[in-house]
């Protein structure tokens, strides 16, 4: 995959998620992650779980930097349906990228539903 910069014949972990608020869609989140980083993933119960903690917490992968990009953008007929959007709707999506010294070790896409659901970042990493 060209976006975590890995050859075509390595494996990616792909994780898709639909959140909800009160039985409602409001973010679609697409998780891309190269499985040579964290293979024992596949054997994780995630639903509920953060994919930053069981990087930190679980497997010692430390996130050292994050990438944030904002791109307003067309959806997919697929992303319509699922967040129960009007196809052809443009929308704000976040890219970010997660990087562990200088290996990028996650790549997640999300796309919110715009009446529903606000993004805010606030970034910090202290040193002990």
């Amino acid at each position: 995959m060209h976006i975590l910069n890995i050859s075509k014949d390595k494996h990616i972990i792909y994780i898709k998620r639909l959140h909800s608020i009160e039985g409602k869609p409001v973010l679609l989140q697409e998780t891309y992650i190269p499985y040579h980083i964290c293979p024992l993933l596949l054997e994780e119960q995630i639903e509920n779980q953060s994919l930053f903690d069981l990087f930190e917490k679980k497997y010692g992968i430390k996130i050292t930097r994050v990438q944030n990009y904002f791109d307003v953008t067309g959806i997919t007929v697929e992303e319509a349906k699922l967040l129960a959007l009007p196809e052809g709707s443009y929308h704000i999506v976040l890219k970010q990228y997660f990087y562990s010294g200088e290996t990028l070790a996650m790549y997640t896409r999300s796309m919110k539903q715009k009446d529903r659901f606000s993004f805010f970042l606030e970034l910090e990493r202290k040193t002990v």
